[in-house]
């Protein structure tokens, strides 16, 4: 299992930074060189997008507030803004290189149309960026379905 993105497409204006640690084209060629590597040893691979953030850490919002033009700390989805982009990276780099993709991004959004539902509950409080126990719970029910389709018996 393959998932990068966040850090990937992360701006630490905390530390002067206007642009994100990757540039697309460097995240695409860093998939495409795992995925090579991996297939070279014979491993089958799985890339799985990133899941989607939110605004919930004070100290990113202050940061990014003292920043502005970079993200939008008062849209709910402003700080997905990069990242986004970089989660339909990993879809095409998947497409085109033939590998299975669990599309965490998307799983996650699909969540929240649900009534009732919230990203919230799947990201950790107060952090708004990595998943909690029912995040986890997500991601894992969607590996174990790709996975066991990967190794089930073909007809």
């Amino acid at each position: 299992m393959v998932q990068f993105g966040i850090n990937d497409s992360w701006i630490d204006a905390d530390q002067g930074r206007s642009e994100p640690w990757l540039t697309r084209a460097e995240f695409r060629d860093n998939l495409r060189r795992i995925i090579h590597t991996v297939k070279a040893d014979g491993a089958r691979l799985v890339l799985m997008t990133p899941n989607p953030m939110r605004w919930a850490d004070p100290y990113y919002v202050k940061v990014f507030r003292e920043h502005p033009g970079l993200l939008d700390t008062q849209a709910p989805r402003g700080i997905d803004r990069l990242l986004e982009p970089y989660a339909g990276d990993v879809r095409a780099v998947a497409q085109g290189e033939q590998v299975a993709l669990v599309d965490v991004f998307d799983a996650f959004e699909q969540y929240r149309s649900a009534p009732g539902h919230s990203i919230d509950e799947l990201l950790l409080a107060g952090d708004g960026i990595h998943p909690s126990q029912a995040g986890q719970l997500l991601v894992c029910q969607l590996l174990i379905a790709r996975i066991a389709g990967l190794y089930a018996p073909t007809k």
